[in-house]
């Protein structure tokens, strides 16, 4: 609930009134924003994702638990939250797979996604899963090719595949008016705010400021190979 994602998605939660939220945090995370939240008067839990009982205690009460983990929290800690909210009583889970459908896609996060979703259904959950394309603010990156402040891109292939691409405050309000529909139990929700190609981005970059992007492209193969 503290990170970018999970802030937005709770604002959004809490904006629509239908739901009574609280937020797990790690312990040991910033305090200052853990206050602002309660100072909000959100119910805020702190636990270890190695404390079994202590997250089964955090979760008791909740017919929901939402997982907004980053990457690099995708697999232990959501296999320890699924285990304690099968314990805690839990009906339904949301994991972290906001993003690209992990099943269609070779990303090196898809064996994560798979044991969390094969937990999920061992333990008798209702999943519901998110999919979203590319977050839009971290579509113009040098993370994916784009360094405008060096005036450079380098785009794996034509640059003509098309994508989405949708900003993370419409994910967190999709998230809060969806969740409360019962067609949302068990489900896969698609959310699309954008569909275009780096070639295009490119081209509204460079209307946008006035100078031409240099563009690299490299083959899909040898793309593959380097990170391999």
């Amino acid at each position: 609930g503290t990170g970018v994602l999970g802030k937005l998605i709770v604002n959004a939660l809490v904006k629509d009134g239908a739901y009574k939220v609280a937020v797990l945090s790690r312990t040991g995370s910033d305090s200052e924003k853990l206050n602002r939240l309660r100072q909000r008067g959100i119910r805020v839990a702190c636990a270890d994702y190695h404390d079994h009982d202590g997250l089964v205690q955090a979760l008791q009460g909740f017919d929901v638990v939402l997982s907004a983990l980053s990457l690099n929290s995708l697999l232990e800690p959501q296999l320890a939250l699924v285990r304690a909210a099968k314990q805690a009583g839990v009906r339904r889970f949301v994991p972290s797979e906001f993003g690209l459908d992990s099943a269609a896609t070779t990303t090196p996060l898809k064996d994560a996604s798979r044991q969390v979703q094969q937990a999920i259904r061992e333990a008798g959950l209702e999943p519901t899963y998110y999919y979203n394309g590319i977050f839009y603010e971290f579509t113009i990156s040098p993370f994916f090719g784009l360094d405008v402040a060096s005036g450079k891109a380098s785009i794996i292939g034509s640059g003509d595949a098309p994508f989405s691409i949708t900003y993370r405050a419409d994910v967190a309000a999709f998230v809060a008016a969806s969740l409360k529909d019962p067609r949302s139990r068990n489900a896969t929700l698609r959310i699309q705010g954008a569909r275009t190609t780096f070639n295009d981005i490119i081209a509204q970059i460079n209307a946008i400021t006035g100078r031409k992007l240099q563009v690299t492209y490299r083959d899909v193969d040898e793309a593959k190979a380097a990170i391999a």
